[in-house]
């Protein structure tokens, strides 16, 4: 899968290898190989591998659009992109999005066989849409077709991670020269009870899972769009820093030494990020990588104010996890199950009635306790 390039000629990938991943070449299987490519050169921090990206000749693309996405711009570059493109003597389709899901609903079932590239014109969200709809895929797409997200939405943060903009003009130029690389993508499952294993609800991430305050952070900045992209999460954190609450909660996760750790506690906030970044210039995991396997994970018990400050004050710089109030961990998989305090009895001390609490994931406000997030082995 493609996804902008980090501040030069690369253009960075994603693979989601859910299937067999012998093949990360992207593209049509026949389309051919450029072997003279520097590949290790200008790739961005997150990617721990540049060794993996490869390049491939780009000449026909399936690019898929939001209208409604940013502030109503998706038309317009859409129309900018295809033209460049195919100024560039690339074949363009092109899809407009009319409603939720809607991008995830196309490609789990369209035909790909002649598509060498799928570009997603839009933001966090319909990226994650499209990441969606090519994993629920019955066939071997999904490893074979890379993926480009053209930044035109209001949460660009996957493009600002990889590029250092979301200029969209650079984006598709980058999509044009054809590099791409593997990254990780994590699956989330949503047990329920009394509901069978095989009817749980499940949806695949390629960015971040929030959930606590920074849930509500989230939910806080969809109320304040009109103050525009970046103030509004500023906004949200700061009005939330100040009534945060805690949530008690059982916390299990997997390093990658093999060791698991569970916790049965009170909880501010999990953040488990795949990419370093979160909102804009925020370091959130400053150890990230893309491509390492593993999802980097912040758990934060205090809901003191001082406390909460304090680390918003260093998130910027990734100081943050230098802080006793901040456990910072790199993991194979993470499960959270959240409590009602009212339900619990001196009966039942130990076993509490659980409850829903809603969940962030690439951005979008789906999904809810408890959960699981496992990174989709290679």
């Amino acid at each position: 899968m493609y996804a902008p390039p980090y501040n030069s000629t690369k253009v960075i990938g994603v693979e989601p290898a859910e299937h067999s991943p012998h093949d990360h070449a992207g593209g049509h299987e026949h389309a051919p190989e450029h072997p003279e490519v520097d590949l290790d050169a200008d790739l961005p921090p997150s990617i721990g591998r540049p060794s993996d990206a490869k390049r491939a000749f780009v000449r026909r693309a399936l690019l898929l659009y939001n209208p409604e996405s940013g502030s109503h711009s998706g038309q317009s570059i859409m129309n900018e992109a295809k033209a460049i493109m195919e100024k560039a003597s690339v074949h363009v389709d092109v899809i407009a999005l009319e409603h939720k899901n809607h991008a995830e609903e196309i490609l789990s079932t369209i035909d790909l066989d002649h598509i060498h590239v799928i570009c997603a014109i839009g933001g966090d969200g319909t990226f994650h849409e499209c990441v969606n709809g090519m994993m629920r895929r019955k066939d071997d797409r999904a490893q074979k077709i890379p993926m480009a997200m053209v930044p035109g939405g209001t949460g660009n943060s996957f493009s600002l991670e990889l590029s250092g903009n979301t200029d969209f003009h650079q984006a598709i130029n980058h999509v044009l020269r054809g590099i791409h690389c593997p990254i990780d993508v994590a699956r989330m499952t949503f047990p329920k009870e009394n509901v069978p294993e095989e009817q749980w609800e499940h949806m695949y991430c390629f960015n971040s899972v929030h959930w606590g305050l920074a849930s509500k952070v989230s939910a806080k900045a969809e109320s304040l769009r009109w103050m525009g992209k970046a103030a509004r999460y500023t906004a949200a954190a700061l009005l939330e820093i100040f009534g945060g609450h805690l949530i008690e909660a059982c916390v299990e996760f997997e390093e990658a030494n093999g060791s698991v750790t569970k916790y049965r506690e009170k909880f501010c906030l999990i953040i488990a990020n795949n990419i370093i970044s979160a909102a804009k210039g925020m370091k959130m995991a400053p150890d990230a990588h893309l491509n390492d396997g593993l999802i980097d994970l912040i758990i934060i018990r205090s809901n003191k104010t001082i406390h909460l400050v304090h680390i918003f004050a260093r998130v910027y710089e990734g100081r943050h996890t230098e802080l006793e109030e901040v456990e910072y961990r790199q993991v194979k998989w993470f499960k959270v199950t959240t409590f009602r305090e009212d339900t619990k009895t001196p009966e039942k001390e130990d076993d509490p009635q659980t409850a829903e609490e809603v969940v962030d994931i690439d951005g979008e406000l789906k999904g809810s306790t408890p959960f699981e997030c496992k990174v989709v082995p290679r």
